[in-house]
């Protein structure tokens, strides 16, 4: 039986380990609450407190049995993202797999369609973000698996919510790169049944949408007053993430393609 470990225990981590607990893997995680690990006990998930930075022996005894290293922990939640990612790679077994949840901010507003080749050194978005797939991608290479997530939707998560009833709302007529959280985890359980490492995709749903659709939409699905929007600015920066090569490369059937489905 094949044992994961998931680095965060939150809103994608805690629901991760119960599909992938139920697909029967061996499944153990962190959380930085004690609050939170004493829930996650009573639902038979194995969890353990961890702060991070840790100790490397530290870092070691935890780490010392574990086949897969899932990384879902964001950067708000550390100080030196990439320092402290990389210390963690140094603990893991030379044998350890890698998937580490990054972010679509790596990306800046090229004003087109951007693919995964679009993120290089001479041009980024989030420079401590890319910094941190590096150290991933130096001390795991084909071992390590690296997801470019978009703005994560689902449960609680609701487009357009927070700006319910406001007036004068602009940019509208912008692309949102959103995922459902569905689909991360059908994703990762993709990764790790077809023992996919080595790759980097993006990881947004694939119909486009813009902000004006979604709002609009998720206001009529919920019941809450929808914002109204103003004449759009169209000199505002864009981004459309293209998540073509996930599907080609993992041969994934999203769940769901188009968020007005969702």
């Amino acid at each position: 039986m094949e044992s994961v470990f998931i680095l965060g225990y939150g809103w994608l981590g805690e629901p991760l380990g119960v599909a992938l607990r139920e697909e029967g893997y061996a499944v153990a995680g962190s959380t930085t609450s004690q609050e939170k690990r004493a829930h996650l006990l009573k639902m038979g998930l194995e969890t353990h407190f961890l702060h991070l930075p840790a100790s490397h022996e530290a870092l070691i005894s935890l780490m010392a049995e574990v086949d897969v290293l899932i990384i879902t922990y964001p950067p708000s939640k550390v100080g030196d993202y990439a320092k402290i990612t990389s210390q963690l790679m140094q603990a893991l077994k030379h044998d350890t797999k890698v998937i580490f949840i990054s972010s679509t901010s790596v990306y800046p507003d090229l004003n087109r369609a951007v693919s995964e080749e679009d993120a290089h050194p001479g041009q980024l978005g989030s420079a401590h973000i890319y910094q941190t797939e590096e150290a991933v991608r130096a001390a795991k290479g084909s071992m390590a698996t690296i997801l470019r997530c978009g703005g994560l939707i689902g449960d609680q998560r609701i487009p357009g919510k927070y700006f319910a009833g406001r007036k004068n709302l602009d940019n509208g007529h912008l692309i949102l790169n959103l995922i459902h959280r569905d689909d991360i985890l059908g994703v990762i359980l993709a990764i790790l049944k077809q023992d996919r490492f080595g790759y980097t995709w993006n990881l947004v749903a694939p119909q486009a949408r813009t902000r004006e659709e979604l709002y609009t939409f998720f206001a009529d699905k919920y019941g809450f007053e929808p914002p109204a929007f103003t004449t759009p600015n169209l000199a505002l920066p864009f981004k459309i993430v293209k998540v073509d090569k996930l599907i080609l490369e993992l041969s994934y059937t999203f769940q769901i393609p188009d968020l007005l489905q969702a």
